[in-house]
């Protein structure tokens, strides 16, 4: 079925795709291919930030757009196009999923103005890689203080090694044994990944918690 776009969406489409020809040339997929390469890619990275597209289905309140899921799905086609990096899509996904699971949190949105305006790496695991659907939490937590232990693994995790922050769940069983699952924000400090060679050279990794 062929969708009809509004103006403003075909301006998305426009400026967007101008913007991933001249930052995102093949020269630099294949320079981002090699595993010492500077995951960040400066100059795309800046203009992407610049053009609001960290922030563009987030709320206004965090410096977001406010805009739609489509209009972010028009966005990611044509990123596609051009291979754009993986470094892009797993920030962005970090912070629709962040901005859905911690509302009105303000720690939170502290992440999501940094975010927005193109200041963090982030990523997200919170589906199985094997299986999309399955969402169940892979890892266990603990409450001991006023901290929380982890336990369990994160595998094929896109670009965990450089991330300012992670964003997975976990599963919490209280003292009478009934169980609850709670979202886990890791910073920097926290992580600690093993990246893994795969075929398709994408940065994917490995945390053992």
């Amino acid at each position: 079925m062929k969708v009809s776009l509004t103006d403003e969406q075909v301006e998305i489409v426009r400026s967007i795709r101008k913007l991933f020809t001249r930052e995102c040339p093949p020269s630099l997929v294949r320079q981002l291919q090699d595993p010492d390469a500077e995951v960040k890619p400066a100059s795309l990275w800046s203009h992407l930030a610049e053009s609001g597209v960290f922030g563009l289905a987030l709320p206004m309140d965090v410096g977001g757009q406010d805009a739609t899921l489509f209009d972010l799905g028009l966005v990611y086609e044509e990123g596609g196009r051009v291979l754009c990096p993986t470094i892009v899509h797993s920030t962005i996904e970090f912070g629709l999923v962040l901005s859905r699971l911690a509302t009105g949190n303000p720690r939170a949105s502290e992440w999501l103005h940094k975010l927005a305006a193109g200041d963090i790496l982030a990523t997200v695991a919170i589906a199985d890689p094997a299986d999309s659907s399955n969402v169940a939490p892979s890892i266990s937590a603990e409450r001991r203080g006023s901290k929380w232990a982890l336990s369990g693994s994160l595998d094929f995790v896109p670009n965990a090694d450089v991330v300012d922050a992670l964003l997975t769940t976990a599963r919490v069983k209280d003292s009478w044994g009934h169980g609850y699952d709670i979202a886990v924000l890791l910073p920097r400090e926290a992580i600690s990944a093993r990246r893994r060679a795969t075929f398709a050279r994408d940065n994917q990794c490995r945390l053992d918690l």
